[in-house]
């Protein structure tokens, strides 16, 4: 066992989400468990639901949001320069498509319910977020 292994004792298994997050929808956002392994560069993921419970999409973004709303993301981040936390806003660049797709993913799970299968899709933040901090 390796010094740092006695430091820091691991538990055999690690939780499989840090937490939960809603949106004004009553969307529930289940943020992953980042891997153990910190030279990787890391994203924040969510497994996305809708506030029906249809598991929808795999989100993976670079930014942790504290709220969601109307297309919106916001999160706290740090200026250590004026010592004082500031609110950035983000604009989900496809959320009428992403709106639309749900819905349609939505009846594709309604529908495929009797036989068991469920689809799966995937949330590109690159592709979809754009700073919109005034």
């Amino acid at each position: 066992m390796s010094e740092i292994e006695k430091a820091y004792a691991l538990p055999k298994y690690k939780p499989f989400f840090m937490s939960l997050l809603s949106d004004d929808e009553g969307d529930v956002y289940v943020r992953r468990t980042p891997p153990v392994n910190i030279e990787e560069k890391r994203s924040v993921e969510f497994d996305f639901f809708n506030k029906e419970g249809f598991y929808l999409y795999k989100i993976k973004m670079s930014i942790l949001p504290r709220i969601i709303k109307n297309g919106l993301i916001y999160r706290q981040e740090w200026d250590a320069k004026e010592g004082l936390f500031f609110i950035r806003r983000y604009k989900v660049k496809n959320w009428e498509k992403i709106k639309e797709e749900i819905l349609d993913k939505i009846n594709l799970v309604r529908m495929s319910e009797s036989l068991n299968l469920r689809g799966m899709a995937s949330f590109n933040q690159n592709d979809a977020l754009s700073d919109d901090t005034p």
